[in-house]
């Protein structure tokens, strides 16, 4: 491969973030076009491509990867296993979508058919389910429709004359048009067989679902056998006729104009036809007669003819489509209540109704939200419905899906204890489910490490629970030890050595602690949680985070020949020369992980740095907003986010509109460190607001956390709390504080940890997810896979070595190609499977 297509792929699969405005979206399809234009006849770049884009789709709980943890459950020597595929990936879904539109955009738009681009759309619509779900499925497939629709010159003019006659009506007669467009009106013929083979994939799955909805129905499946198959979650995220129409803006979102009120939105427009395209392709048309008369009764139309007979014809036709569309919706709706998809509902509904085949079958995240629920209200028969579930197979237990949801979810002893036989039934149940989810995460992290030759210490630097128990779960999964024996370590391994078993966790101050049983875990658990971090002077700033000493202090004092250090702390690796030296000469490496995203999602969105910086963050869909009173009075919030005066500016908004972030930040700039331009001086006070709710099941006892950083004067404090409740009566006061001036000299921009890492191997990762803890727990192991990648591209074909080359630990230089290859070669087996089945040859 090229060095050129090697960078390319690279700036697509690490160095990419999600696009947010029109450039970034140009960006990305012109880096697209450009892979195109490099990978040209060579199926081999084709295949790393499509890999690429796999890998940044690919997550944790994509159907892919939960089959590859049932599968490993039933292993006896899961824990032991050296594989690691099956559990990389960015999931990252808006890149994945517009790239491969784009790419379906190419095809539609060429004469002559170009195979390669529609053997790669055909990979990817075979990965798509398997990576990302039946949310992708369905999101390409508007997409789909809408880069046929609106390329279609004809039907955009029909949509104006439409509009001219009859106004919001016209969309009975342009469906009529876009359907026979989208059936058999594409001039490419590789273009029209790729959507109607992403069409056929959603009306499989649909009719699927329809068979288990049947045989549940007659009798015909056993609903006690747990592997009976559930349907999939399509009919939730299929297209559908509503979606993309106009609705009122309330709030502080801006109302349509009235100028547009007629039009039919496009995206209402390309719903409405994906909807009866995917539809007409299930046995509906075979099954019911109404159907498929009315779906033909559109097909023989003339969508030339406007005239009112016309449109009242196409109307009714479409209103009978509807109206069986909605009745077949209903079904599954009413399947996913009845069989605990929806138990929170349930609960607050009828607490005793709950039945135990409804917790076996009910979804991760309604489980959590019913253990709370149940935990709160003193509910044990539903606790112990739910342990039992457990119990009964650990394939159904969840595992806690980030640090923070640990933190808040984990009770503790003294919140365990209670007097009456209730509250002791209810501390039982509620400790033995906080185990089975604690070993369940623990097992999900197991899986994404890679043994290698190289031993690993690990440390957490900075004084703060939330680094101290991702380090603490990081420290689990490096260890040997059986994951079930709840007493002393045993080796799940016999020829493991004793002394490997355990993984050694250094704490502030020169505490170590063997980590090696899940009681271990445990007690360190409940005591980094019940009580405050000790923070050091020498080793930890104002907010707890550590000191390039506490660094140094690792390195020197405990990093030996051929160690890698993995340092859970926010500080950044700006190391001294001699600690550079050191680090080279012992053949070592660094890696540091930084459980505090909110940098991450600044630098995603854009954000400016002030003289001074608030910055506001939370992990939920729901809306909560910054507010910043200044000096002079003026508040600085969504509806005034700008003073003159004040130099104060709210730069990022989010979650005021759909799509919703579950890793949203907001933020507010004062003065201008980049021009050296001071802040005001005065009394200054941070108010935090949730807006709204945007979870469904959400209500005004729904407690929202939230984390907000002051930074100033080169010093970052945080300040954390929650909303409660809507509007001003969820107000909460984050801090107030007084601005005296700059105290400290600006800084220059200073070599940053990326780009000392091309000095010295250190690599970084962020976040506070278990899937941010999995890459961390990868890049330790990535050195000596690094060579291992390098050495196998230097075989060839006879399979010995054409020369000797350096490997990284003489170099430390690390190739894009390597990292391609080393991020590609994780993906899932199946992936592979798939790309060379429509590519041909062999693996990468």
């Amino acid at each position: 491969m090229s060095a050129e297509f090697d960078n390319a792929l690279n700036t697509l699969m690490g160095g990419l973030s999600r696009p947010k405005e029109d450039e970034d979206i140009l960006f990305l399809e012109t880096l697209v076009d450009w892979l195109v234009e490099l990978c040209g006849d060579d199926e081999s770049k084709w295949k790393s491509l499509v890999l690429a884009l796999t890998y940044k789709r690919y997550h944790l709980k994509a159907p892919e990867a939960k089959m590859s943890l049932k599968e490993a459950l039933a292993d006896k020597k899961s824990d032991n296993s050296s594989s690691t595929r099956g559990t990389v990936g960015n999931g990252e879904r808006r890149i994945f979508y517009i790239a491969i539109t784009h790419l379906f955009q190419k095809l539609l738009n060429e004469e002559k058919s170009n195979d390669l681009v529609a053997s790669a759309l055909d990979c990817l619509i075979q990965i798509a389910p398997l990576a990302g779900g039946s949310r992708d499925v369905c999101t390409l497939i508007e997409s789909f429709v809408g880069a046929v629709l609106d390329s279609n010159e004809s039907l955009m003019e029909r949509n104006a004359q439409c509009l001219d006659f009859f106004g919001q009506e016209s969309l009975s007669l342009l469906v009529t048009s876009g359907v026979k467009l989208c059936m058999d009106g594409i001039q490419n013929d590789k273009a029209q067989e790729t959507l109607n083979n992403l069409l056929q994939v959603a009306a499989d799955t649909l009719d699927e679902d329809k068979n288990i909805l049947e045989a549940r129905a007659t009798g015909e499946s056993d609903k006690d056998n747990k592997d009976t198959a559930l349907p999939s979650t399509l009919h939730v995220f299929v297209p559908h006729r509503d979606r993309g129409k106009p609705r009122k803006k309330k709030g502080k979102k801006t109302a349509t104009p009235a100028t547009t009120a007629k039009k039919v939105p496009n995206r209402q427009l390309h719903n409405t036809v994906a909807e009866l395209l995917i539809w007409s392709r299930t046995s509906l048309m075979s099954s019911n007669k109404a159907f498929a008369g009315s779906y033909n009764r559109i097909l023989e139309s003339s969508s030339d003819n406007i005239s009112n007979d016309s449109k009242l014809k196409a109307k009714k036709a479409l209103q009978c489509l509807h109206t069986i569309i909605r009745k077949e919706r209903k079904k599954f709706n009413e399947f996913a209540r009845k069989e605990g998809f929806m138990l929170s509902d349930l609960f607050r509904q009828d607490r005793d109704a709950l039945k135990y085949q409804q917790i076996v079958k009910g979804k991760d995240g309604d489980i959590n939200k019913l253990t709370k629920l149940a935990t709160k209200s003193g509910a044990t028969n539903v606790l112990s419905l739910i342990t039992t579930r457990f119990a009964s197979d650990p394939s159904k237990i969840t595992h806690f899906e980030s640090v923070q949801s640990l933190v808040q979810g984990w009770v503790t002893a003294t919140e365990l204890d209670g007097d009456t036989e209730v509250d002791k039934e209810v501390a039982k149940q509620l400790k033995e489910i906080q185990l089975a989810r604690l070993k369940a995460t623990i097992r999900q992290l197991r899986q994404a490490y890679k043994r290698t030759e190289r031993e690993i210490v690990l440390a957490s630097l900075d004084s703060t629970v939330d680094s101290h128990v991702a380090a603490l779960l990081i420290a689990a999964a490096l260890g040997k030890w059986e994951i079930d024996t709840d007493g002393d370590a045993q080796m799940s391994d016999a020829d493991t050595p004793v002394d490997s078993v355990g993984c050694n966790l250094h704490l502030p101050g020169g505490v170590v602690h063997t980590v090696d049983s899940i009681k271990k875990v445990c007690d360190l658990l409940m005591s980094i949680i019940s009580s405050d971090p000790v923070i050091f002077p020498s080793m930890a700033d104002s907010d707890g985070s550590a000191t390039i000493k506490a660094v140094v202090n690792m390195v020197e004092r405990y990093l030996k020949e051929n160690q890698t250090l993995l340092a859970v702390s926010s500080v950044d690796l700006k190391l001294p020369p001699e600690s550079i030296e050191t680090l080279v000469k012992r053949n070592c490496s660094i890696h540091r992980h930084d459980v505090d995203d909110i940098q991450e999602r600044l630098n995603r969105e854009g954000a400016k740095n002030g003289d001074i910086t608030i910055s506001l963050s939370w992990d939920t869909h729901d809306d909560l907003d910054l507010h910043v009173f200044l000096p002079t009075g003026v508040e600085i919030s969504y509806a005034n986010r700008a003073c003159v005066e004040g130099k104060a500016t709210l730069d990022v908004d989010m979650n005021a509109s759909s799509p919703y972030s579950n890793t949203p930040v907001e933020n507010v700039f004062v003065g201008d460190v980049d021009k050296h331009e001071e802040a005001p001086h005065g009394k200054y006070k941070v108010v935090v607001q949730n807006y709204g709710y945007h979870a469904k099941n959400a209500t005004s006892t729904t407690e929202i956390p939230w984390q907000v950083v002051v930074n100033k004067n080169g010093e970052k404090e945080k300040f954390t709390g929650k909303c409660l409740n809507t509007g001003e009566a969820s107000d909460v006061v984050a801090c107030e504080f007084e601005y005296t001036g700059r105290t400290v000299p600006y800084k220059e921009k200073e070599q940053s940890p990326e780009a000392a890492a091309n000095t010295v191997n250190i690599t970084t990762s962020v976040g506070r997810t278990l899937e941010a803890l999995t890459q961390a727990i990868k890049a330790v192991g990535q050195q000596e896979q690094m060579d291992e990648v390098r050495q196998l591209l230097n075989e060839d074909e006879s399979g010995e070595q054409t020369e000797e080359r350096p490997t990284l630990s003489a170099t430390y230089e690390v190739t894009n190609r390597d990292r391609n290859n080393m991020l590609i070669f994780q993906l899932p087996a199946r992936f592979q499977t798939i790309v060379n089945k429509v590519f041909g040859g062999g693996e990468l």
